[in-house]
């Protein structure tokens, strides 16, 4: 499909940034992607984190808690997000990166 292509190309895009090798995209070839303004940072379209918030907030009143698995039957994907969330809050206890989550929206969870 397109969007497997298009994961492909930015990770290809990485390895030429990374050590120079061209084997999978040629750097004429990010140059013509480059021109028709193809996305190189994939940003998914999808739930923002207002609705998360307010799913992971639905989910705390029906079940008592926040502790969401990526397993819970009819939450996967919030689970997933959860996992996220709980990986970027340590990222900035770590290091004070807040490229993944912002300080004022971990007060929030």
């Amino acid at each position: 499909s397109l969007g497997v292509w298009c994961a492909k190309m930015r990770y290809a895009k990485r390895q030429v940034q990374l050590d120079g090798n061209t084997k999978r995209l040629r750097k004429d070839n990010i140059k013509r992607l480059n021109d028709i303004g193809f996305e190189w940072t994939h940003v998914p379209a999808g739930i923002s984190f207002e609705e998360r918030v307010l799913d992971l907030e639905d989910f705390k009143n029906k079940f008592g808690h926040c502790d969401v698995s990526q397993t819970s039957p009819g939450y996967k994907s919030l689970g997933v997000w959860c996992a996220k969330m709980r990986y970027a809050k340590r990222q900035v206890q770590l290091d004070g990166n807040t490229k993944r989550l912002r300080k004022d929206n971990i007060k929030r969870l």
